[in-house]
């Protein structure tokens, strides 16, 4: 079994909506399976929406255990409200956990969880509360060698 590989390519399609629709566009939460990937992914949509330092009009955030407190608590009491700048988050597992947004319309994971019981903790904290439609995306894709249709003896099977 070979994963393919992950390129911040696949998130075009996001930095375009938050270009295009800048406050309009759907929250999003995009689960990460480690701070790299949370700090790689999230220093790359800014730098490609040329986000500024000013928490006020900040439209990405990222959680995680390394974040400044602050920023933490800036996020939280932010990104639930409806009229929030706040329109992309790049959290580790730990941000779901008593959190209640109540219209974020696109959940991402970005890699597969470890196992079923994560990928229901990542979905259920975030979803019991969604009042419109619900989208789950996993980029990782996990790529099986092709089948070959001989047995060990080099006959067809």
């Amino acid at each position: 079994m070979q994963k393919s590989s992950k390129k911040k390519e696949e998130l075009n399609w996001l930095v375009n909506d938050l270009r295009t629709n800048c406050k309009s566009t759907k929250k999003t939460v995009v689960y990460c399976r480690n701070i790299v990937s949370c700090a790689d992914l999230y220093e790359n949509i800014c730098n490609e929406i040329r986000q500024g330092s000013d928490l006020e009009i900040r439209m990405v955030a990222m959680y995680q255990r390394s974040t400044a407190d602050a920023n933490k608590t800036y996020l939280l009491s932010k990104f639930p409200c409806y009229d929030t700048n706040l329109r992309v988050i790049f959290p580790t597992i730990g941000f779901g956990m008593g959190v209640d947004i109540p219209d974020i319309e696109r959940l991402i994971h970005w890699g597969a969880p470890r196992g079923l019981e994560q990928y229901s903790q990542e979905v259920e904290e975030l979803v019991e509360t969604v009042e419109y439609r619900y989208l789950a995306y996993i980029i990782q894709v996990i790529r099986f060698p092709k089948f070959d249709a001989k047995n060990q003896y080099g006959t067809s099977v």
